[in-house]
């Protein structure tokens, strides 16, 4: 009976674990200079300047308050040099809709930046993908970190790597209150095309049944 309870109960851990929150968005949706919504995305035709847009949790896990702000700027959409074709980052199937085309910094100026701020995300570890389809820009950079309201912690330089014409994926761990940012680094040329927002799953009742498991063929063999 010690060893059905131990089983069953494992599996009861394993069987009501949450689900991860994901969020999929689509930087320049079904507006002027688009490639079409991405289906199942949250799609956006531009982003204005300190206006909160509610965002989807793909996961059904219902994390349903956060929310994505710009800051210091707006963006503004374009579509040049697409690739036409379906991608896979991080894992997750991303449409053509989502690569083709992409927003930019408004005042578009070299050497400006501003800011994405997505609130109420539950707390645990995320990947966040930054994607750009366009395949005539060699480069775009960006900073992604975690911090307070403020903006706090913001890194010295860029963080992510080159994710033009492909993707760049960084994790990070989010607190509870904490405000996930990222930094555009205008360069002049192409823009983003968008973002995953991934939890990772947290592996704590994978490891109870495992546990479960093996206490079960231990106390089985000292029969």
């Amino acid at each position: 009976m010690k060893i059905v309870a131990l089983f069953c109960a494992a599996s009861v851990l394993l069987a009501s674990s949450a689900q991860a929150g994901q969020f999929l968005l689509d930087f320049n949706g079904d507006g002027a200079n688009s490639a079409g919504a991405a289906a199942g995305w949250d799609a956006f035709n531009d982003i204005a300047v300190n206006q909160p847009y509610t965002l989807t949790d793909r996961s059904g896990g219902g994390d349903n308050d956060v929310t994505l702000t710009a800051v210091d700027d707006s963006f503004s959409p374009n579509n040049p040099a697409g690739p036409g074709t379906d991608f896979v980052f991080d894992g997750i199937a991303v449409p053509k809709e989502a690569v083709d085309d992409y927003l930019f910094k408004t005042d578009d100026t070299a050497g400006t930046t501003a800011r994405l701020r997505i609130d109420n995300l539950d707390a645990g570890v995320y990947n966040v993908t930054l994607f750009e389809g366009r395949t005539t820009d060699p480069s775009q950079f960006a900073k992604l970190w975690v911090g307070d309201d403020s903006g706090s912690g913001i890194p010295a330089s860029e963080n992510t790597g080159n994710f033009a014409q492909g993707s760049s994926t960084v994790q990070l761990a989010i607190g509870a209150g904490d405000t996930l940012w990222y930094q555009h680094l205008e360069d002049n040329t192409g823009g983003i095309s968008g973002m995953i927002i991934n939890q990772v799953p947290e592996p704590s009742s994978l490891v109870l049944v495992a546990v479960g498991l093996m206490s079960f063929g231990l106390v089985r063999r000292r029969r």
